[in-house]
């Protein structure tokens, strides 16, 4: 049975405004990262589909110079991709550190040092880990209270 939420608030008790000092818990840092996620997805598919119509050129030639152009355009794109992950790090520097786990700090922490494509993805894969528990641990919370 799910309970009302005015059921469960003592009415005398009002909670206070949340105040500019006040941590924010990161929702933007998060919504932020689930975007990248999305393009890196979509991006992933665009190339899939130029290469197999770069493989569908009847010329060995043309196939070929297709074929290197979509090489090309996968090395631009993932650079591309490298500098914006690295400048969400950079902007949401603080947040991160606030997350409080040893090992997404050390993984950002190399990530921003090292500066390369599988340090950004050690820590993507980190945050993709923590995001998966955190969601985890939040559905088994609403089944216990549901219960």
């Amino acid at each position: 049975m799910l309970l009302n939420t005015w059921q469960l608030v003592n009415t005398w008790e009002i909670p206070g405004v949340v105040s500019d000092e006040q941590p924010s818990g990161g929702y933007e840092f998060w919504i932020k990262f689930e975007q990248e996620q999305l393009r890196k997805e979509e991006e992933r598919r665009r190339q899939i589909a130029a290469r197999r119509k770069a493989k569908k050129i009847a010329a060995k030639l043309d196939r070929e110079l297709a074929l290197e152009q979509r090489k090309i355009e996968a090395d631009l794109a993932r650079k591309a991709e490298l500098a914006r992950i690295n400048r969400l790090v950079a902007n949401y520097h603080d947040v991160i550190i606030d997350m409080g786990s040893p090992v997404i700090i050390r993984a950002m922490e190399q990530a921003l040092e090292f500066q390369t494509f599988s340090k950004i993805e050690r820590l993507e894969r980190e945050l993709t880990r923590m995001n998966e528990e955190e969601l985890f641990m939040l559905i088994c919370t609403q089944i216990l209270v549901n219960q």
